[in-house]
Order: C-alpha cells, then structure tokens, then sequence
C-alpha cells in the first residue's frame, strides 16, 4: 500500500524532511530525515543518537563517509527500528556521524536513503508536492547489509565506488 506525504518547499534551495519514527536501545523518538536519493546509505546524527543513551565503545566498525565538507569517520550503528514513508525496517544499519560539528543548522535528525528505498517505488511530485513510495513483495524482509568497505556515499560527486562484503 502506498503512502503519500506533502512537502512544502519554501525555496529551491529547501531540502524535503519527511517523518521518521525510529528506535534505539529502547528508547523511541519521532522527528524528520531529509530525503537524499543521490545517497548511498542512511545516516543519523550521532547528537540525536547520544540523547538516546547511545555511548561510542571502543569496539564500534567506523567507515569513511564522502560529505559535501569532505571526508568524515561515520559509525555503523544498527538501529532497532525504522519507518519512514509505511515501510518498517528491523534491525537496520546506518551511519552515525556528528552533524553539528560538520556546521549543519538543518533540524532534521538523518537522511533517508537509497538503502532503505532499496526494492520500493518512489515517486516524487514537485506539481502537488508530495512523495509516494510503494513496497515491492519482494522487499519485505530482507536483511539489512551486514558490512561496509571503501567510501559509503553520502554527499559528494558519483565517482566514489561502493562496495559491499
């Protein structure tokens, strides 16, 4: 079943925050991610992470991730779930990294991505400003990817491979 959600863009320069409900360690938390399809995989803000009782150990997998301000050290955390636009994942991995000490001043607490719209439809309207996903049968369930190598993509020029082990 398809879901639909309006937007409302100000400027071209606005980003689409769409309502995310995840959780984390127990604890629950509703806000919004900007929506990203030029990404590779889903990112969180570790401030907003922290707040959830998240604690760095010394045994967390780090990645690099390619952002608009270069090359950052992100952290794979595996969220307990995620739901965004009717499509639920469980037990998904994404990338944490600190938003505020990049200096980004957007409210929005991550970025949905390619690897969540993995297996969906979506259709974005910039006429009626909304977006529309419908979930594949085949994509129900899947696992989520279990590990990282080279650069993960996330704001920056397509020539940054990507591969998956």
């Amino acid at each position: 079943m398809a879901q639909r959600i309006y937007f409302r863009r100000s400027s071209e320069d606005q980003l689409i925050h769409l309502p995310v409900y995840w959780e984390f360690g127990g604890f629950k938390s509703g806000g919004f991610f900007v929506l990203d399809t030029g990404a590779s995989h889903t990112v969180v803000d570790l401030n907003s992470l922290f707040l959830m009782g998240y604690r760095r150990n010394k045994n967390v997998h780090t990645v690099p991730v390619m952002t608009a301000g270069g090359v950052v050290e992100g952290q794979l955390i595996t969220l307990d779930r995620l739901e965004c636009l009717g499509k639920t994942m469980n037990a998904f991995t994404v990338v944490g990294y600190d938003f505020l000490a990049l200096g980004s001043t957007d409210d929005a607490e991550g970025m949905v991505v390619l690897d969540f719209l993995h297996q969906t439809r979506l259709q974005l309207d910039f006429i009626e400003n909304y977006v529309e996903m419908d979930q594949h049968s085949k994509a129900l369930n899947k696992k989520p990817l279990k590990g990282f190598q080279s650069f993960v993509y996330v704001w920056g020029s397509f020539d940054v491979p990507i591969y998956f082990v």
